[in-house]
């Protein structure tokens, strides 16, 4: 049987008191736990195989035993099939969505950022 090959990016969870969000946001509640998903990624030939969930689901029993009360991570706004992980299958919500502008001025595309209560 032929075994695809596929490169792995390590998945990071980053856990801070601050959510990563705008300055002009309210400073967090310090006695809640956070931590931001960066990294998520997954080859193209692996994709739909339920590996992105399996990153998802490692990551959260992991910032659980922690202590971690909330994960956060951005998506780029029109990848749908990140949303519908993230949200539909995963339970994340909007946390705050990136104005044009600001994508503009930053030359990427919009983002939003997504957030999971943990505890």
């Amino acid at each position: 049987m032929c075994q695809p090959n596929f490169t792995l990016s390590p998945l990071r969870v980053q856990a801070s008191r601050q959510p990563p969000c705008a300055p002009s946001r309210p400073q967090a509640d310090p006695r809640q736990r956070r931590a931001y998903l960066s990294n998520v990624c997954v080859a193209p030939a692996a994709r739909r195989l339920g590996v992105a969930r399996s990153l998802l689901q490692h990551a959260e029993q992991v910032a659980r035993r922690e202590g971690v009360e909330w994960l956060y991570v951005h998506v780029v706004a029109d990848n749908r099939p990140a949303l519908t992980l993230y949200c539909d299958a995963m339970g994340y919500q909007v946390e705050q969505s990136e104005s044009e502008g600001t994508a503009h001025t930053l030359q990427r595309p919009r983002r939003l950022l997504l957030a999971k209560q943990l505890a």
